[in-house]
């Protein structure tokens, strides 16, 4: 009898190693799919499972079908709008919801907005909606309400507050994208401009003049935008004041406030900033 021996754990996962190889190398020539390096520490099993995952995305994305949001939940029974009272109008976006998860369909809704126009938007534009007839377990669909209805206020506020957020952090390198690519020089006859580049080093500059800003506070005042439907482009402001203090390596500390001004553009589908006046920064 011929005794094959079985083989040991670290075999195994040699052997799983290559068969992830394979894949990825199958994926790229058939899908173009793009690897990074593989980190080192992620056990082969699970480097497996995910490329398996990502394979039956793939393979589905290829043979796709489209279907209605509605079809794909089920086609729930629901009432028209204009039949409901205010507080029918409430449980039934709960319940719609719950039904959409149940199915996973997410709906997420960044802004505050009346019940009756979440249900309007659920029952006359998101359940007419086409999409991926994508029916792969643990899969999930998620919807924005304001990728269908931009909120351009909350949009600049939102930036406003990641503005302030990296000011008082002294960082700006994590959210670069904040930037728009060229800022706008203020006072001048004609137009100048500084890249992003330009004025992130000279934001790290006065940062580096600080070991920290502490007792950070500020108002949000007003925010206005001009929006052109037509060239899907806009500018907009946000406006306040700030007050904080700025602590020196030498242990003293300087008290900086006044008011603040953020101009922002929107060419790109993002709101950016591309001229600012804030306490504590000179253009020149």
């Amino acid at each position: 009898m011929n005794y094959k021996p079985e083989p040991n754990k670290a075999e195994e996962q040699e052997q799983l190693r290559l068969e992830n190889e394979l894949l990825k190398l199958k994926m790229q020539a058939e899908y173009g799919a793009v690897f990074g390096e593989t980190n080192a520490a992620l056990p082969p099993e699970m480097e497996h499972a995910f490329l398996q995952n990502i394979l039956a995305v793939e393979e589905h994305y290829q043979n796709r079908k489209t279907i209605k949001v509605y079809d794909l939940i089920g086609r729930p029974a629901f009432q028209p709008a204009d039949s409901l009272q205010e507080e029918e109008v409430k449980v039934e976006v709960k319940r719609l919801l719950l039904h959409m998860q149940e199915k996973r369909i997410n709906l997420h809704v960044q802004g505050k907005y009346p019940a009756l126009t979440i249900y309007k938007f659920i029952t006359e534009e998101l359940f007419e909606y086409e999409t991926d007839d994508l029916q792969i377990e643990g899969f999930t669909q998620e919807f924005i309400y304001e990728e269908f209805h931009p909120n351009h206020k909350a949009d600049i506020e939102e930036a406003t507050m990641l503005f302030l957020k990296n000011w008082f952090d002294r960082d700006f390198e994590r959210d670069f994208f904040l930037l728009d690519e060229q800022l706008l020089l203020p006072d001048k006859k004609v137009p100048a401009f500084l890249t992003k580049k330009e004025v992130l080093e000279k934001l790290k500059l006065i940062f580096a003049s600080y070991v920290k800003f502490k007792d950070c506070k500020y108002v949000l005042a007003d925010i206005g935008f001009q929006w052109d439907e037509k060239e899907s482009r806009g500018l907009g402001h946000a406006e306040g004041a700030v007050k904080y203090t700025a602590l020196l390596e030498d242990g003293t500390e300087q008290v900086i406030e006044g008011p603040y001004k953020i101009y922002f553009s929107n060419q790109y589908g993002a709101w950016l900033v591309m001229h600012f006046i804030f306490p504590g920064f000179n253009w020149s």
